[in-house]
């Protein structure tokens, strides 16, 4: 990874934080299966986030927040922004390749 890396880390742990946060609220609810969701959409976020992988961050990008905008049956929208500065800095590590 390149220069964007701290900013990378940034995003992912305030995805993370984000989802906990989630978690909670949700469990607190009552809702088990959206817990299960939120979760599902996070758990490899700290091995990336330890091991800052460009093929383990597009495969976070590409594929587990694809699932988990398919699977997820609450709002969502909290995430776009993050996801948008995200999507953004991997552009630019492609285009510094």
């Amino acid at each position: 990874m390149g220069n964007q890396h701290d900013e990378i880390i940034c995003i992912l742990l305030d995805i993370l934080r984000d989802a906990l946060l989630r978690i909670r609220s949700l469990g607190m609810q009552g809702h088990a299966k959206e817990c299960s969701i939120e979760a599902d959409h996070v758990h490899n976020l700290p091995t990336l986030i330890k091991n800052l992988d460009r093929n383990q961050l597009l495969f976070y990008f590409n594929v587990e927040k694809e699932i988990f905008l398919r699977d997820s049956t609450t709002n969502v929208n909290q995430y776009q922004l993050l996801w948008s500065k995200l999507a953004d800095l991997i552009q630019k590590e492609e285009t510094n390749e």
